[in-house]
This record gives structure tokens, C-alpha cells and sequence, in this order.
């Protein structure tokens, strides 16, 4: 798959030297997840937009997930443990972003583990930032899979649908030159993630 990468130019009549492919960072430890469900689709059972039950990272055999989740919530009424969306009572709450740290359920699914959600929903238009541990990852994400795990119940009409960023910090500022969104933007259920290593 090729990408639109833009390159540096050089001053009029190539005084200066023609510029390199940017540059992918080291510094990229975020996976950036926001939702792109449309306004229409909004889960209406207390799980809106994507479901989020974590990420596995691989970079050469070497692995990990989020160390860190940082929430800004979308649209849709979130389930509150003890509460009631939609007539059907809340069994945890699901708008809380560190279900997403750490690697995912084997069976990530509704039922509630030592008290907590396995998964997060981010609602509508909402984005989830996950950080890989520099440590553990020095090179940041480039050539890496991220292997993103969604809940989505099997027969589920309630497809959601969301897009993936490669970034330096949580707020997306500085993300990857080219790979931004990573893939397509429509995904959805579980998928895998190859990070460009460079922009050539």
C-alpha cells in the first residue's frame, strides 16, 4: 500500500538541496482509537460508539499493551454501574477508560471481572489514547502490528465503526506523517495494524 508523503523542498532553483520523507518519530507511543460511527448508529444500550477491550503491540516478537488510557468521551448515554440505560440495568460502568489498559479479555465480552468492564465504550465521535511503554518499546510503534480487540457480539446489528493514529502524545497533535489514520477509516470488530517504518 502506498501513502502521499510529503517531502521537504529546496530553495527556487534547488538552492538549499531537495528535503527528505519526514521523519517517523520514536516518540510515537500513542494508538490513538476515535470513533467514526454514524450519528444515526449510536448504540442505545449504555455501549455507545466503539467498544474498546484493549490493544496487543508487536514489534519483532517483542510485546505489549497500554500502560496508560486517556478517555475524551463522545456523544451517547453511558451505562453507570447500578443505573439503567435503555430499560436494562447497568451491570459496570462502561465509560471507564482503564478497561482498556493491559491486554484484553481472552473472551472480552459483557461480564464483569473482579468488578470492572472489559472493555470501554468511547462514544460517538469520541477518542481513546492508549501508551505503549517507551521502555519496553525505545523505537516507539514503527513496524509494529497493533492488534486492536473491539466487542462486538456475534449477530450484533450494532456495528460501530472507527479509525486508528500512530502519535507522540494523547491529543493527537504530532502523529505519524504518513499513516494518518493508519489503514482505512472505517474499521470495525477486531483488526490488525502494520506501522510504516518510514515514509519511503
Amino acid at each position: 500500500e502506498t501513502c502521499d508523503c510529503p517531502s521537504g523542498a529546496g530553495g527556487a532553483g534547488g538552492a538549499g538541496g531537495a528535503g527528505g520523507a519526514p521523519e517517523v518519530k520514536d516518540t510515537y507511543v500513542y494508538v490513538i482509537i476515535e470513533d467514526t460511527t454514524a450519528a444515526d448508529m449510536i448504540n442505545g444500550k449504555g455501549s455507545p460508539g466503539v467498544d474498546i477491550c484493549g490493544i496487543v503491540v508487536d514489534c519483532g516478537g517483542t510485546t505489549g499493551s497500554a500502560i496508560e488510557a486517556t478517555l475524551e468521551r463522545g456523544a451517547g448515554d453511558v451505562c453507570m454501574e447500578g443505573g439503567m440505560v435503555g430499560g436494562e440495568n447497568c451491570l459496570a460502568d462502561r465509560g471507564v477508560a482503564d478497561a482498556a489498559r493491559g491486554a484484553p479479555e481472552a473472551e472480552c465480552g459483557t461480564a464483569v471481572v473482579d468488578g470492572a468492564s472489559q472493555y470501554v465504550a468511547i462514544g460517538r465521535a469520541g477518542t481513546l489514547a492508549l501508551k505503549v511503554d517507551p521502555a519496553v518499546f525505545p523505537a516507539g510503534l514503527k513496524g509494529c502490528t497493533v492488534a486492536v480487540t473491539e466487542f462486538s457480539p456475534d449477530g450484533s446489528t450494532d456495528i460501530e465503526f472507527y479509525r486508528v493514529r500512530i502519535c507522540a502524545d494523547a491529543s493527537a497533535e504530532d502523529c505519524h506523517p504518513c499513516a494518518d489514520p493508519l489503514g482505512e477509516d472505517g474499521n470495525y470488530g477486531n483488526h490488525n495494524f502494520v506501522v510504516p517504518t518510514d515514509c519511503e
